[in-house]
């Protein structure tokens, strides 16, 4: 149970935002989309892209769990000879993201976008603290 504070602790706090470094590509990670529109999420993550766009921008707008979304990605850097990323999301999300995308053999930077606050942060924290044990373990 320490272990798992820790861990929720850990990504609470995580949104360490990296120094700008020129980068292959930034991949912004998807949220929902309403009607063929971006969510307000995605639309501050969208945002926040576009406010660093001077490099290739992936935008993850298919994939329905993040592990898919970053395989996808991992598949199309290689095949475009990219190395390094910049990961677009909620704060929250991109412990894990992170993990993924250095696994998958991606130099991922991070630019995070605060989407919530408060308790309603921490219930997004409590999940991603899961799906990253259960990545850890399970790699799903």
């Amino acid at each position: 149970m320490g272990m798992y504070a820790f861990l929720v602790f850990e990504i609470y706090s995580y949104p360490r935002i990296s120094k700008l470094q020129n980068v292959d590509a930034i991949l912004v990670l998807g949220a929902a989309q309403w009607n063929s529109k971006p969510s307000p999420v995605f639309a501050l993550r969208l945002t926040r892209a576009f406010e660093l766009l001077t490099q290739a921008i992936f935008i993850d707008e298919k994939s329905i769990a993040t592990l898919q979304g970053m395989r996808e990605v991992a598949s199309l850097a290689q095949l475009h000879n990219i190395h390094s990323v910049l990961l677009v999301s909620s704060d929250f999300h991109l412990f894990r993201t992170a993990k993924m995308a250095r696994d998958l053999g991606m130099q991922a930077f991070l630019s995070p976008v605060v989407t919530h606050k408060g308790a309603q942060k921490l219930k997004y924290v409590l999940r991603e603290s899961a799906g990253y044990v259960l990545y850890l373990f399970f790699k799903i």
